[in-house]
């Protein structure tokens, strides 16, 4: 079960509590993560985990780069970016510079 269990993933839990932490008893998965795959130039570039692509806002920080590094991002720029959104933020899992 822990492969399925990603950012994103609507779950619902059961869980002790002891002392101040919480300790999952059961987890049960509701909801996939809502994956989504965008292309486009970089634009209101800010820092590799606030910019938008084709006018969807990303976060990047954490992503694998290819054809390119994360200090290459910059408006203007082209890429293809591939992740999952949260709370309407796309949190890249991957990007590729395609210019």
């Amino acid at each position: 079960m822990s492969a399925s269990l990603v950012n994103g993933v609507k779950v619902e839990a059961s869980v002790l509590k002891s002392g101040n932490q919480l300790q999952a008893q059961k987890i049960e998965i509701k909801g996939r993560a809502s994956t989504l795959e965008v292309k486009g130039a970089v634009s209101d570039f800010v820092s590799v985990s606030d910019f938008k692509v084709a006018g969807q806002k990303t976060d990047a920080s954490k992503a694998e780069f290819n054809d390119g590094k994360s200090s290459d991002l910059a408006s203007g720029r082209v890429v293809e970016v591939k992740g999952a959104l949260n709370n309407g933020v796309l949190i890249a899992t991957k990007v590729s510079f395609d210019d």
